[in-house]
């Protein structure tokens, strides 16, 4: 809520602050990745993220390297004009408007 708020306009100003010093800054606001503490947390129940699925336009959680590749991106030369965005990289979630359950695949 508040906090992820807070970063993505914090990104926002120093954006502008620091472009005179050819910095850039960007946020990168993931949805939830199956990462190996998540796969260990719902091993015995992985019905807990049916939900998440269903709410998800792509009805699946991402991958860790779905994450880091367009954080790499952000690093190359090629979005070398890109500043105070804020990526989500969340399957679809945002686009919906977080509306809740999607069409069904």
């Amino acid at each position: 809520g508040m906090s992820k708020a807070a970063m993505i306009h914090f990104s926002k100003i120093l954006s502008t602050e620091w472009a005179k010093y050819n910095i850039r800054v960007n946020a990168v606001a993931p949805w939830m990745t199956m990462t190996p503490m998540l796969k260990d947390a719902v091993k015995s129940d992985p019905n807990q993220l049916d939900k998440v699925k269903e709410w998800t336009p792509m009805h699946r959680l991402a991958e860790p390297d779905e994450i880091a590749s367009p954080i790499t991106f952000l690093l190359m030369p090629c979005s070398g004009y890109i500043t105070g965005q804020c990526l989500g990289i969340d399957g679809g979630l945002t686009a919906q408007g977080f509306a809740g359950p999607t069409i069904s695949p």
